[in-house]
């Protein structure tokens, strides 16, 4: 049985707004098994940052986590910050992480991880093609 490196329990990150209440990611779960890689793809404001942030102990005022637990290596890292981050070697990559234009979306992907298959890159809606071509030849909706 795979290990769980990273645990995310029912996690809830609100902002408290003079509009009222809005809830940016609202009971979501779900588990990175060791020396695994997990893509968070989603619509445009449906909480992919948010959940990020959220694990990274990054949420801004007026956000706030209101439930839930972050679980890393079994211990609840929720409220640790960023010190804890950068001492034990946990990151992610934003999605306005800009591809390197000379290389392929795959060589891109790769730099990430290494283990990456075109089946990852298809699973975005890439073709064999666009996985092949220069990121600098890809449309602009194509790119990041």
């Amino acid at each position: 049985m795979a290990e769980n490196i990273l645990q995310v329990k029912n996690l809830k990150t609100y902002f408290h707004t003079e509009a009222g209440l809005v809830k940016a990611v609202n009971d979501v779960s779900f588990n990175v098994e060791k020396g695994k890689t997990l893509g968070i793809v989603g619509e445009s404001g449906c909480g992919k940052s948010i959940t990020s942030l959220s694990i990274m102990g990054l949420v801004e005022r007026p956000g706030k986590i209101e439930g839930g637990e972050i679980l890393f290596e079994g211990e609840n890292i929720a409220e640790m910050g960023l010190e804890y981050y950068r001492h034990n070697c946990v990151s992610f990559v934003l999605q306005n992480y800009n591809l390197i234009e000379y290389m392929t979306p795959k060589e891109n992907v790769q730099l990430v991880d290494a283990h990456a298959t075109t089946d990852t890159l298809h699973q975005v809606g890439l073709t064999d093609d666009e996985i092949n071509r220069k990121v600098l030849k890809l449309s602009g909706g194509q790119q990041p």
